[in-house]
């Protein structure tokens, strides 16, 4: 059985209206309509957005769209062919990287890119 899934992740970092769901700059691109979507996902995401998600998931409170913390989303699955309600759902961080190799690469790409502050 497929599904359609979508999964929106919108972060609020202070990017330019053009990566928004509600208002999308390219005229041949129309404007987000996650009506159709079987699951739907929705990190944190804009003021701007919020609602349109939060209809979508018949979230009442889309201001906890925008106050999702680092590492947890909001869901709505579509099980047994029937939505389900909105649910808040933690996600795992990714995987740590502190495996010790950070000092060799970091000599390793200045004996390759870097020139002595003499020469420049």
């Amino acid at each position: 059985m497929t599904q359609a899934f979508c999964v929106i992740h919108i972060l609020v970092s202070g990017k330019s209206p053009e990566h928004r769901l509600s208002q999308h700059s390219d005229e041949s691109m129309p404007a987000v309509s996650p009506g159709n979507a079987g699951t739907l996902i929705a990190f944190r995401l804009g003021a701007e957005d919020a609602p349109l998600i939060a209809d979508e998931l018949g979230h009442y409170n889309p201001e906890a769209l925008t106050d999702t913390p680092n590492f947890a989303a909001w869901i709505k699955l579509m099980y047994g062919g029937s939505p389900t309600g909105a649910r808040y759902m933690k996600t795992l961080p990714p995987p740590s990287t502190a495996s010790g190799r950070l000092p060799a690469i970091q000599a390793r790409t200045r004996a390759r890119h870097a020139r002595p502050l003499s020469v420049l």
